[in-house]
């Protein structure tokens, strides 16, 4: 298990260079200053979602599968390092994206522009917004790992393109059938809210599991 995490972190690393982190923290600093702090948290998130996808691309490119068998790592623990990799990754980049958007928008007041935040942020406010991160890296995870470890990098690519399609489709004729009873399912929400919150989290967290299970099965059955 220790082996594969830390394979994940060098390729990472390796991959996650310079002009890349350069260019996420400009686009994290201008979000934060336009649309407020807290916006980095979800900045934050993208990157580590983002980043999930490299050992994926790396393996094909190099043939690392081959590798974890000459180092005695089992499938299983290839999956699973990969799961707990990159979620460990998007909760790390989504708590740094809270507080780099925080520490800009306060230097963008103290400068005089943008949005002035120079009170300390509620910690209900900071605490939802990176747990809603982390739950679209949940749910972004849940969704992609089967395909690239069934489909591979270059195909899964593609493929995993379509479920976001099809909940963007779900989505839009959810809200037209909720039509005139849309403020009365946000206000039972906004009352509800962190019950809602915790349903929530412990379904993906089951999601997150059952997604586990697929992708090992997956990959167990990969020829490489």
């Amino acid at each position: 298990m220790k082996k594969i995490l830390w394979l994940d972190w060098m390729v990472n690393k390796m991959l996650l260079s310079w002009k890349y982190i350069i260019l996420w923290l400009v686009l994290g600093a201008f979000i934060a200053v336009s649309a407020g702090s807290l916006a980095g948290a979800y900045m934050g998130v993208l990157v580590g979602t983002s980043a999930a996808t490299m050992p994926f691309l790396y393996g094909e490119k190099t043939n690392m599968n081959a590798w974890y068998v000459t180092l005695g790592i089992s499938r299983k623990d290839v999956v699973r390092g990969r799961y707990i990799s990159s979620l460990l990754f998007a909760v790390v980049t989504t708590l740094v994206g809270l507080v780099y958007g925080y520490l800009i928008s306060v230097g963008a007041g103290l400068l005089g522009f943008g949005n002035p935040e120079l009170k300390m942020i509620d910690a209900k406010v900071s605490f939802f917004c990176a747990l809603t991160a982390i739950l679209f890296a949940i749910l972004d995870f849940s969704i992609t790992l089967p395909i690239y470890f069934g489909m591979g990098y270059q195909k899964g690519q593609y493929a995993a393109i379509i479920p976001y399609i099809i909940i963007c489709i779900a989505g839009g004729v959810g809200m037209g059938f909720v039509g005139d009873k849309g403020l009365a399912v946000l206000g039972y929400i906004v009352t509800h809210l962190w019950w809602i919150m915790l349903v929530v989290s412990i379904i993906f967290v089951a999601l997150y599991y059952v997604s586990y299970l697929v992708s090992a099965k997956l990959f167990a059955r990969k020829e490489f």
